[in-house]
């Protein structure tokens, strides 16, 4: 699977496969596999009543593979709803990190107190919208999408210019050239489909969530 089939797949099944087998192309090496709790949260969004009490059971990642093959629900929904809890493996985000011994006392840094490791993005203000945008879910039971904006801007305010995270939270896609009921649409950022589940691969990197 390339990138390019990543970012327009409906096909859950197959991008899950992808995903937990770290597949190779070339000499480069994909990302690990999503965790236990990247995969639970999968489950928890993409599943229906009809799903239920067949999952209930099951190990783990059969169970994140029936609910991506069965047939209740929209395939292409629940490939956008794996594609918001997993993010773009091809193109993982991480947060800059930064050493504050400029910031620590000379009696600490004489003393050897170890220097402190943070990413300026952050602040408590990031933080607390964070955590905020975690627990406090729409009547859906998704994540709120004027909490997340709100996230976004003071992210951007904060330093980040990461256009993958901003526009995630924004509720933007990117997606490769392809054509649609015979008309031809440009690679670039789009509306995404799915809603923002607990899970979302930006929320969770911001508040340190496997």
């Amino acid at each position: 699977m390339t990138e390019q089939d990543w970012l327009s797949s409906e096909d859950p099944a197959a991008m899950l496969e992808h995903a937990i087998h770290r597949r190779f192309s070339g000499v480069r090496r994909q990302p690990d596999r999503p965790s236990d709790r990247k995969l639970r949260a999968f489950v928890a969004a993409a599943k229906c009543a009809h799903c239920e009490p067949r999952v209930s059971g099951m190990p783990l990642v059969d169970a994140a593979h029936y609910v991506a093959m069965a047939s209740c629900r929209s395939l292409g929904e629940k490939a956008a709803i794996l594609r918001d809890i997993v993010g773009n493996p091809f193109r993982p985000v991480t947060l800059p990190v930064v050493r504050a011994a400029s910031h620590m006392s000379a009696a600490a840094l004489e003393s050897g107190a170890s220097e402190e490791v943070y990413c300026p993005w952050l602040t408590p203000t990031v933080l607390s919208l964070a955590e905020a945008a975690y627990q406090e879910r729409d009547d859906d039971g998704n994540l709120d999408d004027a909490r997340l904006a709100v996230l976004s801007d003071s992210l951007e305010e904060a330093g980040c210019d990461n256009a993958d995270l901003l526009r995630h939270l924004r509720g933007q896609v990117w997606l490769p050239r392809r054509v649609i009921d015979d008309q031809n649409w440009p690679e670039g950022w789009y509306p995404s489909p799915a809603a923002h589940c607990r899970g979302c691969w930006a929320v969770d990197l911001l508040l340190g969530k496997g």
